[in-house]
């Protein structure tokens, strides 16, 4: 199987690889910042010089890039490369205060009391306080640590570390001997069986 002579490295190709580089850098502006009119502008240029299509074309490319204009275009870019940083920090922020997961997730304890040797956990959507840690709420860090701050008798807790410490309990006011005795099958009562 042959390569076609437009696939080979070639001023062309490098042109290519540019256009290409090009529109994954638009995509990802327009992501970070969807007002931005710099993306719409590249890829308007891109097609205006019919370099819109993907590299994996299966024709050749009809037109050329003038060096000119590439450096231009590359010139444009490195111009907006402050900007871009900022608008990608300003985007990882606003993922950080997304829905955390994994290591990110944190219990907060309130440190005051206790409810018999079991810790008092920040309970989900502002419910007061929990032991059990199907009810508590996971906090990402940077709220974890916000809360933290913010009271002195609050301690955040990786949320991996506490769910591996965990252990089943039962609680005593939850519990009824008679009851549960009224629910055994009668063959099975007192514990003989009859």
């Amino acid at each position: 199987m042959s390569v076609p002579d437009w696939m080979i490295d070639t001023p062309q190709a490098s042109v290519d690889d540019l256009a290409a580089l090009v529109r994954r850098l638009a995509r990802s502006l327009r992501k970070a910042a969807p007002d931005n009119a710099l993306p719409d502008q590249a890829l308007d240029y891109l097609r205006r010089h019919g370099l819109e299509a993907s590299i994996l074309r299966a024709t050749p490319p009809q037109a050329t890039l003038p060096a000119s204009e590439t450096v231009e275009l590359v010139a444009s870019y490195r111009a907006t490369a402050d900007g871009f940083e900022k608008i990608t920090t300003r985007a990882q922020a606003q993922a950080d205060a997304a829905e955390p997961v994994g290591a990110d997730l944190w219990y907060l304890q309130d440190t005051r009391q206790f409810v018999g040797n079991d810790v008092l956990w920040w309970a989900k959507d502002g419910r007061g306080y929990t032991t059990d840690l199907s009810k508590a709420h996971a906090f990402g860090a940077a709220e974890a640590a916000r809360q933290e701050a913010a009271r002195g008798v609050d301690r955040a807790w990786p949320k991996a570390y506490i769910d591996a410490k965990a252990r089943p309990a039962v609680d005593f006011q939850h519990i009824n001997h008679a009851e549960a005795l009224a629910a055994q099958a009668p063959a099975v009562r007192g514990g003989e069986q009859q």
